[in-house]
């Protein structure tokens, strides 16, 4: 138990700093992420969109340069290193507090489909991930 509790509170400083340092960064370096990266992309999101929705959309253009894609084994779309029951879901009462509710429902949504209708599978994590 203590072991798991220091890991959890690992991952949540983890996470604390990168939001600091993602926050950070993006304000930094937005305009040159924009105009070096998506510059193509953001013209016509100029073009199409009220210049408040462009500038949410650019923040999340900035965000996506923190995270990679690591395409996994089809056979692994089925299989979660954190299990967790989803009843779990039925006892948040507060949705903040639940960590791991994205996996809960995405749990959900595989028990739904067919294992062959799944042809890739990809998982997104941030840079500066804990390795556990």
């Amino acid at each position: 138990v203590v072991q798991a509790l220091e890991l959890r509170m690992q991952k949540e400083e983890l996470n604390k700093s990168f939001m600091e340092w993602k926050h950070k960064s993006i304000n930094h370096y937005q305009s040159f992420i924009i105009e070096r990266l998506f510059n193509e992309v953001n013209n016509v999101i100029r073009k199409h969109f009220t210049p408040r929705i462009a500038d949410e959309i650019n923040k999340q253009m900035c965000e996506s340069v923190l995270y990679k894609c690591e395409k996994l084994d089809v056979n692994h779309a089925f299989e979660f290193e954190n299990q967790s029951d989803s009843s779990e879901y039925d006892k948040v009462e507060n949705i903040e507090d639940y960590y791991d509710l994205k996996q809960t429902c995405l749990k959900e949504l595989l028990k739904s489909i067919s294992k062959k209708l799944v042809k890739e599978v990809w998982r997104v994590v941030p840079y500066m991930a804990l390795n556990s």
